[in-house]
């Protein structure tokens, strides 16, 4: 009789402490969703920071004061995409000049 009491007293206060458990574990990821749907303002800045590859290139490119056919040339490569072949890769003097300029 003693071992069922305690068995029962066991059983009740692992039930208990499992759903404290879940509780808090429901509290947490309410605060964590709460805390990033309030985070918009910085995710949008996030996106409006984050460019392109092209967007980039053409904002050191604009404020280079060079033209795409400039800048193509000085890296001795072609502007169409079947005018360069593997071979034909740009000089690392060049590499180092346009970059340079775009620092």
């Amino acid at each position: 009789m003693a071992f069922a009491a305690w068995w029962g007293i066991l059983n009740l206060v692992l039930t208990v402490a499992l759903l404290a458990a879940v509780v808090y574990l429901f509290v947490l990821i309410a605060r964590a969703l709460k805390k990033y749907i309030s985070s918009k303002e910085v995710r949008e800045e996030k996106q409006a920071v984050k460019r392109t590859l092209g967007e980039t290139l053409k904002a050191h490119r604009t404020r280079c004061h060079m033209t795409q056919e400039f800048e193509a040339e000085s890296l001795g490569v072609s502007r169409s995409p079947n005018g360069r072949t593997a071979a034909q890769t740009p000089a690392r003097q060049t590499c180092w000049r346009w970059r340079s300029c775009t620092e």
